[in-house]
């Protein structure tokens, strides 16, 4: 017996180390189709914990049997060969699986490996014996905590992780890939495997009628264009009434983000009242022309300022349950730091969503002004996902109680000139009143 489990501590180890996985040149890793396991791999921390644990108690129960005493009951005896088969079915998958047969197959062996593990631990107790009880005591220092879930391109979906565990895994993945813009498919499918497990979670019912709705919230994370948790792109979505418009939609969403792809977006955040949501989307865009096309400088950059300023659109609420129906009212461009602009955006500008929409729906038979759901599947203090009518979603991360909106009127509009030779001064003249 004591051989049998030498065997499957040497098959875990095997299978922690298989060449069935295809060596990736310059990393210390093994991979198959949509799947890395590394060195940090947590399937292969448990799988090697599994190993070590198994030839623990192995070395153990041979000591036992030298004197002639044998526990190992006929139950343990049948979990062992359960184990050795799902352990053999883990190395077959590794070749031929796909990344999710893979992660289910190597689970299983895993999960044998503890029912296997366990039912030994209570036949040694059932023995009483003093030997046995120091091993199922070093057993259990083998059993250390899963390393957390890492949110690299190659770590797998969490599974069962705590609620805490999960929100930190969502966090850290936005930060790493620029709230999703960046995400790799992987990456992607992870998020959404994560922001499920949370939704099953969630425990505040009709969220969006609970007074944690109240605030400022700032975007995260994003299955689809950061631009989308808008007011009013939502709006231009409720507006396709076919999936073949709803697909025109998104393609020209993609294509406005491409032919701004100069710029780089700021915050975004979602202020809630009662009664109004505003959205406020900061952006900055560098200047041009550049500089060696004018200048004897041969500097491939552009001039030292930027274009900013925040498209800010509002809709009043109507809550039902876990979703607003959304009622456009004026989308506006706040904090410009282009002089006349400026003056001429904050006095005269705002296009009036709801004006317009009344216009068209007295004089359009056909046309009805847009109410787009927005849907809260998940919220906690400072924790909140939303999905739009596509079902595309937004995490969000509350960072005041307050739901007043952002106040731009301390944007100098001087396209920052004034902070580059503050910034000049002193780095260098060093000159001061």
């Amino acid at each position: 017996m004591t051989t049998t489990m030498k065997t499957l501590a040497a098959l875990l180890l095997c299978l922690t180390q298989t060449r069935a996985f295809t060596v990736v040149p310059g990393r210390s890793c093994w991979s198959t189709k949509g799947l890395s396991i590394t060195d940090n791999h947590p399937i292969r921390f448990s799988l090697l914990r599994q190993a070590k644990q198994t030839k623990l108690i192995a070395d153990s129960l041979e000591e036992e049997n030298d004197n002639g005493d044998d526990s190992i009951t006929e139950a343990a005896e049948d979990d062992l060969i359960d184990l050795v088969e799902a352990v053999n079915e883990a190395v077959d998958a590794a070749t031929n699986a796909t990344q999710q047969a893979v992660v289910s197959t190597v689970a299983d062996a895993v999960n044998v490996t503890s029912n296997a593990v366990e039912a030994m631990n209570e036949t040694i107790t059932a023995n009483g014996d003093a030997k046995a009880s120091s091993t199922r005591n070093a057993s259990a220092a083998v059993k250390t905590p899963s390393p957390a879930p890492s949110p690299s391109a190659a770590s797998p979906m969490p599974q069962n992780e705590p609620q805490s565990d999960l929100i930190l895994y969502l966090q850290s993945l936005g930060a790493i890939t620029g709230r999703g813009e960046f995400a790799s498919k992987f990456q992607k499918d992870s998020a959404i495997h994560v922001i499920e497990q949370l939704e099953a979670l969630n425990d505040t019912p009709q969220p969006t009628m609970s007074p944690l709705m109240l605030g400022k919230w700032e975007l995260v994370y994003s299955s689809t264009q950061l631009f989308r948790s808008s007011p009013f792109f939502m709006a231009g979505r409720s507006v396709c009434k076919t999936e073949a418009q709803a697909a025109q939609y998104n393609w020209f969403c993609d294509m406005h983000r491409k032919a701004l792809a100069m710029s780089s977006i700021g915050a975004v955040r979602q202020i809630v009242s009662p009664t109004r949501l505003t959205s406020e989307f900061e952006v900055r865009a560098g200047t041009v022309p550049f500089l060696n096309d004018y200048t004897p400088f041969s500097y491939s950059g552009g001039l030292p300022f930027s274009i900013d300023g925040a498209i800010v659109s509002t809709a009043d609420l109507e809550a039902f349950g876990n979703a607003w129906l959304l009622s456009l009212d004026t989308v506006e461009i706040k904090g410009s730091n282009v002089p006349g602009l400026r003056q001429l955006l904050d006095q005269k500008f705002k296009l009036q969503s709801r004006s317009l929409g009344k216009f068209l729906e007295q004089n359009i038979k056909s046309y009805s002004n847009p109410r787009p759901a927005f849907r809260t599947t998940f919220l906690s203090k400072q924790f909140r996902i939303s999905r739009d009518e596509d079902n595309h979603a937004f995490v969000y991360v509350k960072t005041s109680d307050s739901y007043e909106p952002t106040d731009y009127s301390k944007v100098d509009a001087d396209l920052g000139v004034g902070r580059l030779l503050e910034g000049f001064n002193d780095a260098f003249t060093k000159l001061y009143i």
